[in-house]
């Protein structure tokens, strides 16, 4: 209902910006490094590329995680007098880290101009997301009768869904 998606979204308003912040254009620097190594036949480079972006990535996604924590409870006394959204936050919090590793492994596929790892982490994310947060709401609704934890679970679905498409492509570039 309302109130549900109140608590939903509240946790979006103030993570989807940092999460943006953190991983954008990313994916589209390491394919571009990538792919160009690879026309020139640097293989050794490409290696050089990942493992920058590993680092940078770590900082980055770190970086938005601590703001994430430090702005997560001001926010929620902010915008909640319940207080109840913090649910949401601890439950989304290491999506931050998830997605740098997802954007790090789908921008080196895509630099070898193989777009499938990417298609496929991201319908496992997407249908991960609907089937998982979706029935991790319902069955805290019917069990805990709480609408904020209802929400916080469907975050956590989102948060193992992501999770596993991070586990895929991991697994996939360690195969490739």
């Amino acid at each position: 209902g309302d109130l549900g998606f109140g608590y939903f979204s509240a946790v979006y308003d103030l993570f989807m910006p940092i999460s943006t912040l953190a991983i954008s254009g990313v994916p589209v620097a390491i394919s571009y490094f990538i792919s160009k190594y690879v026309a020139q036949k640097q293989y050794e480079n490409v290696g050089q590329v990942l493992r920058f972006s590993k680092k940078i990535l770590v900082i980055i996604s770190l970086c938005g995680f601590c703001v994430l924590i430090a702005l997560a409870y001001p926010f929620v006394k902010f915008t909640d007098p319940t207080g109840k959204v913090l649910y949401g936050y601890m439950a989304i919090l290491p999506t931050v880290f998830l997605c740098s590793v997802t954007s790090l492994y789908r921008g080196y596929f895509e630099g070898f101009l193989n777009m499938k790892p990417t298609a496929v982490s991201s319908l496992i994310d997407a249908l991960g997301k609907l089937i998982i947060g979706f029935l991790f709401a319902i069955v805290t609704v019917k069990v805990k009768k709480d609408v904020a934890l209802a929400s916080a679970a469907a975050l956590l679905g989102i948060t193992i869904a992501t999770l596993l498409s991070a586990v895929y492509i991991y697994f996939k570039y360690k195969r490739h």
